[in-house]
Parts: C-alpha cells; sequence; structure tokens
C-alpha cells in the first residue's frame, strides 16, 4: 500500500471525526442540495442510481436526500461479497437493509443485481482531490468494481475539508467525473461549478 495514500487516509479520517453530529447533518444536507442540482439536470428515466449507505462519518446523502424517493428511481445499493467483490442490488425502501460484512448495512434478499448499463454512482471516499482523485477505505472495492463499468458516471461526494489538490495515483485507481462538496462542485467533464 502506497505509504503518502495512508497517511493522507489517516490525516482525513481524524478530520471527519472532529466534526460534531450536528455538523454532520448540516454539511451532508449542504452536499445533497449540490448533488440534487447535477440530478435534475440528468435524464434519470433510463440510468440506475448507484448510492451507498454512509458508515460512520461519512456524508449521509440517503437520510438527507434519497430515504423518501427511493421507490422513484431505480436505486442500487452496494453489497461485499466473499470473494472481495462489491455488487451492487435493487431496494425501493430502506427496510430491504441489514448489517453485512464488517458491519456494513446492505441490501438482503434475492433482490436485481446491477449488470451494466447506463448509470450514475454516488461514491463516497475519505479524501478526494480536485482531478477527482480519491481514497478510499484501502480494500480497493470501488475501484475493482468501477473499473469495469465504463459508462458510469461517478460522483465522488466528500466534505469540503476532505478535498485536497493532489493524491498520488496508481494504475488501478478510477477517478471520479464529479467531486461534490458541501462547498462545491468540481465537474471534471466541464467547467468548475
Amino acid at each position: 500500500m502506497n505509504e503518502s495514500k495512508n497517511n493522507l487516509r489517516i490525516l482525513h479520517s481524524s478530520i471527519r471525526q472532529r466534526f460534531t453530529p450536528e455538523e454532520l447533518i448540516l454539511k451532508s444536507k449542504a452536499i445533497c442540495v449540490r448533488l440534487s442540482e447535477l440530478l435534475e439536470k440528468e435524464d434519470l428515466i433510463d440510468k440506475d442510481i448507484l448510492l451507498y449507505m454512509p458508515m460512520f462519518d461519512e456524508p449521509d446523502i440517503i437520510n438527507q436526500c434519497f430515504a423518501d424517493s427511493l421507490k422513484d428511481y431505480r436505486c442500487f445499493f452496494p453489497k461485499t461479497c466473499k470473494d472481495g467483490n462489491l455488487r451492487f442490488y435493487r431496494i425501493s425502501d430502506l427496510s430491504e437493509m441489514e448489517a453485512g460484512v464488517l458491519n456494513i448495512t446492505e441490501p438482503v434478499g434475492n433482490t436485481e443485481e446491477y449488470k451494466g448499463g447506463k448509470a450514475i454512482a454516488v461514491v463516497p471516499g475519505i479524501v478526494f482531490d480536485i482531478n477527482g482523485n480519491r481514497i478510499g477505505h484501502g480494500k480497493g472495492y470501488y475501484d475493482k468494481f468501477l473499473s469495469v463499468y465504463s459508462d458510469i458516471k461517478k460522483i465522488g461526494v466528500a466534505f469540503d475539508e476532505n478535498l485536497i489538490y493532489n493524491i498520488p495515483s496508481e494504475d488501478h485507481d478510477v477517478p471520479m467525473d464529479i467531486v461534490v462538496t458541501d462547498k462545491r462542485i468540481i465537474n471534471l467533464e466541464g467547467a468548475d461549478q
């Protein structure tokens, strides 16, 4: 593992841990406002939306954005599989989720699996840079998954304090197309907003 990336992971995890619960809610709401603006510009009729359930101090896009609209879209959530890969499964209600591997909330039962096609993935990370590179928890789950599906628009979400100028990237790292924070949108497909 790249020592520089691990140091950034530790530093930015500690930055997030300093936020109060109230700050986490306010910052998550601000991210959701910007994320909603982006999604309003998308034709979501024929697209799947790949989301995540927040862990610990990650931006809470579900309770602040999507909890009431899961039935309105084709929403898929990740499940960590025994083979070390992520698979995304469709749900229409949060009751279809429970604690799974590593106590991460994930889909249960036999639901539709995402098999490819036009989609938008909202991707968490510990730290992002202005070029769309990200550092997650270090297991490579998202990089492995996203490298398989080239037609997914990748939107990284983070707190502005976890956005830096440059992250050392490696060949297996998959950069985001857009990064959304509580203060800005960095659109790497076009001009910054």
